[in-house]
Formats: structure tokens, sequence, C-alpha cells
């Protein structure tokens, strides 16, 4: 609404502007995309959910690895039909972490079998309820302070429909790829190169 009242359009206009700005950045994220860490590389790994129970709705769970050093990330939404098995956190992890990668976790079952994947990565874990780092250095201080911004982003929204999730997502990763100085110039040039919406044809 606000920005509606300061460029003067329409409040559905504006809303079509934002959605359309989201699927560039989803366009570019996936262009983009590539494994983190490899061999020397810590990746934090851990999962939150966004969106409580309601009814037979199942909740809505992230999961999320940050780089330790560069803080580099992906965030993946766990399919709320299977829930945070070990056969879908194991997918995830494989399909976002290099392989010889070493990877913090909490004690969750579900990641015991990570270094049984065949991709060369060490597993460390640490319980957080008994100590906020273990004597050998597992925190995953750097993913809870990207889910505490991500929470903010959606408290501040005042509730956000589901089937829109993925793509405030997207856009709160790719705003976080950048400063905001280099946010405008970048996404004229996404709009420009972007293949969906045949910007450079006459």
């Amino acid at each position: 609404r606000e920005l509606a009242r300061e460029s003067e359009l329409s409040e559905r206009t504006m809303i079509d502007w934002c959605n359309l700005l989201r699927e560039i950045c989803s366009e570019e994220l996936l262009e983009s995309r590539h494994k983190l860490g490899g061999y020397g590389s810590v990746i934090a790994v851990d999962e939150t959910h966004l969106a409580k129970r309601k009814g037979p709705v199942p909740p809505l769970w992230l999961m999320c690895g940050v780089d330790t050093v560069t803080k580099e990330a992906f965030i993946q939404i766990v399919p709320p039909e299977e829930g945070r098995t070990a056969r879908v956190l194991e997918k995830i992890t494989t399909d976002n972490i290099a392989d010889g990668s070493t990877i913090w976790t909490d004690k969750f079952p579900s990641y015991n079998g990570i270094e049984n994947l065949g991709r060369n990565y060490t597993h460390e874990t640490g319980n957080h309820s008994i100590e906020f780092v273990t004597s050998s250095g597992v925190c995953t201080q750097a993913v809870e302070s990207l889910w505490c911004d991500i929470k903010r982003k959606f408290k501040r929204m005042n509730g956000v429909a589901r089937h829109f999730i993925p793509g405030y997502l997207d856009e709160f990763m790719w705003r976080r790829q950048y400063p905001r100085t280099e946010q405008f110039p970048r996404i004229l040039r996404a709009i420009r190169n972007s293949p969906s919406y045949n910007v450079n044809q006459e």
C-alpha cells in the first residue's frame, strides 16, 4: 500500500510488479546456484519451522546451511508431505553441499547417516541444549542468525499465504547476496537479461 501510494499506481499494479521482481530473483538464484563448501570447508546446518500446523495442513519446515567462513548459504523447504526424515534431509544435503565438506549439525537423528552417503563428508555434532559451542568448536550460530532474519521478515509482513513463501524466500536470499546500493541496478540488469520477459526483443 505504501509503494502504491508513493508511486501513484494502483495497489493491484504494485502487487503484480513485486511478484514479477520476485520471479526475477528466483530465476537469477536458480541460474547461479552452486553447492556450498568442499574439502576444507565447514557448513553449519539446521532446520526450523516457518509455519505451524493448521488442522490437517502439516507444519512447514526449512533446512538451511551456512558456510562458516564465506557466509554463503542455502535455504530449502522440506516437503511437508514427507517431513524431516533421514531420506529427505540427506537429499537436501547432497543437493546443496559439495563433496568433502565438514558438516556441523545438532543431534537430530535424521542426520546420523551423513558420513555414509559416499560424499566424503565429515559429520560433527553438538547438543545445544547442553552447550552453545562444543569443545571441538561445533556451533550452528550462523544458521540460527539467518533463521532470526527470515522470521523477522515474515513477522513484519503479518503472515503470508503458503504458496507465496518460496518467492519471498528467494527474494530474501537474493537481497542477502548484494549490498543495498547494488540491488537496484542489479535487478534492472536481471530484468533485461531474463528470457522470460523478452525485454531485449523489438
